[in-house]
């Protein structure tokens, strides 16, 4: 019987497509004795499964894909979040972020260009966003920009901001 072998260096990454802990434990693990160039690419998932080590996908510099990314230490996240806290007793969830950001968009989008504004996003290269880094409908009806992470510090840190 053949075994299958990936020489040292010979591929550029692995991109894992699932968002199952012990999968993304077993090749992180997998990765990590390796002790070679492979970058892993992973869900921003990862982040919440108690089984994996923060300091561990640090130190391999995984990157994780995915479209939640809030910029929380921004003046305009920690106004929000201040504003939240007051009137709601407690913190924002990210999902209060995240509708935030979604209201605050289709609001400035409306403003801007009126009920057909959907036209007028597909000619836009990139459209920044208040609490997250923005939005790039160019010739598409849907959000093309999708966020890179790593983790810097044990803080998810932008890889792939847009200028």
């Amino acid at each position: 019987m053949k075994h299958f072998y990936l020489r040292a260096d010979s591929i550029g990454h692995i991109y894992l497509a699932g968002s199952n802990d012990v999968l993304a434990a077993n090749v992180i693990s997998a990765i990590g004795t390796r002790m070679d160039g492979i970058t892993l690419i992973g869900n921003e998932d990862w982040l919440q499964f108690p089984s994996l080590s923060l300091d561990q996908m640090e130190r391999l510099g995984i990157c994780l894909v995915g479209s939640q990314f809030i910029h929380y230490q921004s003046a305009e996240a920690l106004d929000f979040r201040e504003k939240y806290l007051k009137t709601h007793g407690e913190l924002p969830s990210k999902y209060a972020y995240l509708g935030y950001e979604t209201l605050w968009f289709a609001g400035q989008q409306l403003r801007q260009s009126g009920t057909l504004f959907q036209a007028e996003l597909m000619q836009k290269p990139f459209v920044n966003g208040k609490l997250s880094e923005g939005f790039c409908f160019y010739h598409s009806t849907t959000n093309t920009y999708v966020p890179l992470t790593k983790l810097e510090a044990g803080a998810p840190v932008l890889i792939n901001p847009q200028p």
